[in-house]
């Protein structure tokens, strides 16, 4: 699993970051006990800002999570406006037989709506053993390891160059977002390859008090500048 890194701004490269907030000790999300006796595992929970360009990334708090052991599914969570990043794909001229990479594939119900809007070379990468499983289930390729400058050889010795990548509120999960993005780089066709990258919008915590953003599993918080 990878490590949190710290250091310099990912977005821009400035190297002040200014405490922004201090939740002090929280319960770590999804721990849960089975037995009522046992202690609460707590962690502490802050966020720091970057003058520069107004990235929030986490400064303190339980770290990296190990998703390999997770089974939680969101197709629940699947968002209404589904067509509309799809329909984005093909205005890009992202073809049917063009090969599309799922970054962050959770249980496949991207991918599968990527089949049934015609699209016939799909494959996932999803860290989790259970979804990456309930993916192929589905029928779909599904590499289960985490997304990173690692993978990419095998992904495009495997599968080629992918004509475009979708990125679906994983960013803000990874330590090292520049290296991730140079693995997705890295796993595009250097001519005509497009990213598709969604994130929470970091911008509505204040706008909107999504105040539920700064969870301990959200390492950063991008807004459309910085992303």
């Amino acid at each position: 699993m990878p490590e949190l890194t710290r250091g310099r701004c990912p977005c821009c490269g400035a190297s002040k970051f200014e405490r922004l907030l201090d939740f002090g000790q929280v319960p770590v999300s999804g721990r849960f006990r089975t037995d009522p006796a046992e202690r609460v595992a707590t962690a502490g929970l802050g966020f720091e800002l970057c003058t520069d360009c107004g990235l929030v990334r986490q400064s303190g708090g339980a770290g990296p999570r190990d998703y390999s052991g997770t089974d939680r599914a969101t197709a629940r969570q699947f968002p209404s406006y589904g067509d509309e990043l799809i329909a984005k794909l093909k205005s890009m001229g992202v073809g049917p037989n063009d090969l599309v990479l799922d970054i962050g594939s959770n249980d496949g119900s991207f991918l599968v709506a990527l089949r049934d809007a015609g699209f016939r070379r799909v494959v996932g990468v999803e860290p989790s053993r259970r979804l990456a499983e309930d993916g192929r289930a589905r029928g779909f390729a599904v590499e289960n390891d985490y997304f990173g400058p690692q993978i990419v050889p095998r992904l495009v010795a495997t599968h080629g160059r992918a004509r475009a990548a979708v990125c679906r509120h994983t960013i803000e999960h990874v330590p090292d977002p520049g290296a991730f993005v140079s693995a997705l780089r890295g796993c595009l066709d250097a001519g005509t390859g497009v990213a598709l990258i969604e994130v929470p919008d970091g911008s509505a915590i204040p706008e909107l008090m999504n105040v539920y953003e700064f969870w301990d599993e959200h390492l950063y918080c991008f807004c459309a500048e910085n992303l």
